[in-house]
């Protein structure tokens, strides 16, 4: 919507955005299946990413039990993935889905450009602490997103410049 389209309504743009919030997170998921280190949600609608805008309201629709946060991905704009965080493990968990959207960004960003959305992986806690754990517009990553068969140190050397781990994250969760 331009600013001038905006004016010709009688709501405000937070009103709007509002309900355009409740209608997103009630466009249907079709299907709820696991994948790798993720639970992926599905839909024909071209709106079920836009459900990470309200991550609280899908955590309670869907009855996610996730009282450390949730890790979520937004690869294409049908497609949301999610996985609770798993703090005794975390380290782990954060390379088995750098791994796993590595294959997933290939292939959805491969097939349907025009669907893609993010390359990045973000978090958010129960406190309501929100963002990404990954930089994946770095224009060094390319082979990480572009080659399935680099070597492990490779992969390594690569993952490291895709974190991208607020202090706050690693003071919580990876400080020992």
């Amino acid at each position: 919507m331009t600013d001038q389209s905006l004016a010709q309504y009688p709501l405000s743009v937070d009103e709007l955005f509002y309900y355009g919030q409740i209608n997103t997170d009630n466009e249907p998921i079709d299907t709820k299946q696991e994948v790798g280190p993720f639970t992926e949600l599905l839909g024909e609608s071209p709106f079920i990413a836009g459900k990470a805008a309200n991550i609280s309201a899908l955590v309670s629709n869907l009855q996610i039990n996730a009282p450390h946060g949730l890790f979520f991905a937004i690869p294409q704009r049908s497609v949301l993935l999610y996985a609770p965080i798993d703090p005794e493990d975390i380290s782990r968990q954060i390379l088995q889905m750098a791994d796993y959207m590595r294959f997933a960004v290939m292939e959805e960003f491969g097939n349907n450009n025009g669907f893609a959305i993010s390359r990045d992986i973000f978090y958010c806690l129960p406190t309501g602490e929100f963002g990404p754990i990954t930089q994946g517009d770095n224009p060094q990553l390319h082979e990480l997103f572009s080659n399935p068969k680099i070597d492990f140190e490779t992969f390594m050397g690569l993952v490291e410049k895709y974190l991208y781990l607020p202090e706050s994250f690693v003071q919580r969760f990876l400080a020992k």
